[in-house]
């Protein structure tokens, strides 16, 4: 792996919301890379919020629209992107239980929020 791309990757590995940028490199971000179904709280954000994929622990959601250019710029969003859809892949693959389909409800239960101007 060139060193410019253990780069990116440690640097995605040091936040939970990670970034990709135009010239490939990630920004602030735990010790994982993104890690699919392991929390509610991981965003990756592709070309700063171009594409947003967001961490459940029952679903993973792509959001935006994100155009891969021909160029070193639209390359490092591809690899951020494709690392993302194989963590997803990887996990639905080794689930032996993994149900016909899961029951469409948002990941947490909504709470009641005191009103603030009352």
């Amino acid at each position: 792996m060139p060193a410019a791309q253990d780069e990116r990757g440690r640097r995605l590995r040091q936040s939970r919301t990670a970034t990709y940028n135009a010239d490939g490199g990630g920004s602030k971000g735990d010790n994982n890379v993104f890690d699919a179904y392991a929390n509610d709280d991981d965003v990756l954000n592709v070309e700063g919020d171009a594409l947003t994929v967001t961490n459940g622990t029952t679903r993973v959601t792509l959001s935006g629209t994100l155009a891969l250019t021909r160029d070193r710029r639209g390359l490092a969003a591809g690899l951020a992107l494709k690392a993302a859809l194989d963590s997803v892949v990887q996990k639905l693959q080794a689930d032996p239980h993994l149900p016909a389909r899961i029951a469409d409800e948002p990941d947490t239960k909504p709470g009641v929020v005191d009103n603030p101007f009352n």
